[in-house]
């Protein structure tokens, strides 16, 4: 299914503008939770994405070996597909291309650094190869995000013949290299994602030698340096956007080289400050990964590396965290405490205004999706 565009979800409720504007409520979020004790099993360095149905779970590392199988997530259990696949790899990286509805894989490592392009396709649940005219040099640790404002895949650095400060971005079909004035210090290890409020893809953190506390924002022309403090050096952690707080949550990382030298602790940035968050120990790790699954409205944690057993480590992770947020009755935007048409109608002046409010399914763009997720929240009723 494709994904429509903002003239197609005006035609689906066309009704006049009876209800003043209004915003949702402020959420309170509850706190990690682990949520699933099967599924893909103990990994490190695999990398997740929302597919606009599932979160999919593509390969990673364990006890030396790469794997190539793809899982999703639907919110309760994992499920392993039976896709041919891009071939075993590790510390690549995903993201979704939301204008074309599919995931994108860039490189990674199976015994050196790996250059190609594949598409993920949610709804066929397939692997594509594409074959690009350009393509960024091979290489892995780098970072990925999707920029829903000019409708494209935002790539940075990442380590393969050099240890790369370079600018990628790709429209489905095609990379093109970036020249900006200002660029980020070299660096793998980082972590990347979109604020859709501020219209910015933020990097924090990674490796360059020191394990780095910078915070950059990429505006689709030029990376700007935000003087800010923020949670300590590290590399291999991993954030994401979550709509309930309208903030990029930060959760874990190595902050040095030591087997201990990994943390437990959560972060949210809006834009102007990086704030602590008092959570739950999900347990001191590193490359984990972190992706929001918009239909559970929960942000996902799975697996990781916590050290060496053998140093007081917990090993290869194998568990799934969820953060999740208690927003009240999302469906019930007039805030009268009941479901009716009136809720339809607010629904459509927030969309219809480019409000990210009515952003329901969290990835950034005002979609049939975002119509179809409150559909649902509407129809489960209020509790």
């Amino acid at each position: 299914m494709e994904r429509a565009n903002t003239n197609r979800m005006a035609t689906l409720l066309v009704v006049p503008m009876l209800c003043g504007a209004s915003a949702l409520a402020q959420s309170t979020c509850d706190d990690w939770a682990q949520v699933e004790t099967g599924g893909p099993g103990q990994r490190q360095n695999h990398d997740m994405a929302y597919d606009g149905q599932n979160i999919v779970m593509y390969a990673g590392q364990s006890g030396g070996v790469n794997y190539d199988d793809c899982w999703v997530w639907d919110g309760v259990r994992w499920s392993l597909t039976d896709a041919r696949t891009p071939g075993p790899r590790n510390v690549h990286k995903m993201a979704y291309h939301a204008a074309t509805d599919r995931v994108i894989l860039f490189g990674g490592s199976n015994g050196g650094a790996l250059g190609d392009t594949w598409a993920w396709d949610g709804f066929a649940q397939n692997w594509t190869e594409l074959s690009p005219t350009f393509a960024p040099d091979p290489r892995f640790n780098h970072a990925m995000a999707y920029d829903a404002a000019r409708g494209e895949v935002v790539l940075f650095g990442g380590f393969g013949a050099i240890r790369y400060n370079d600018t990628w971005v790709f429209d489905g079909e095609q990379w093109e290299q970036k020249f900006p004035a200002t660029s980020p210090p070299g660096r793998n290890g980082h972590a990347m994602a979109y604020d859709p409020v501020r219209e910015r893809i933020v990097i924090f953190g990674g490796f360059s030698g020191p394990r780095r506390n910078d915070t950059w924002e990429w505006d689709g022309s030029d990376w700007v340096e935000v003087a800010i403090a923020g949670p300590s050096g590290r590399q291999y952690t991993n954030m994401d956007w979550d709509p309930s707080r309208q903030a990029i949550i930060l959760a874990g990382g190595q902050t040095g080289p030591g087997t201990l030298d990994r943390v437990s602790d959560t972060w949210a940035y809006d834009g102007t400050s990086w704030t602590p968050l008092l959570a739950s120990d999900f347990g001191a790790r590193d490359q984990h990964c972190v992706e929001y699954y918009p239909d559970a409205e929960q942000l996902v944690l799975h697996g990781g590396y916590g050290g060496a057993l053998g140093g007081g480590g917990t090993g290869v992770l194998a568990d799934t965290w969820a953060w999740a947020c208690d927003e009240g009755c999302r469906a019930d935007l007039d805030g009268d405490g009941s479901l009716t048409l009136f809720d339809f109608l607010m629904f459509q002046n927030l969309f219809d205004a480019g409000d990210l409010e009515a952003d329901f399914d969290g990835d950034g763009a005002l979609t049939l999706f975002d119509f179809l997720t409150f559909q649902n929240e509407f129809d489960a009723g209020c509790e």
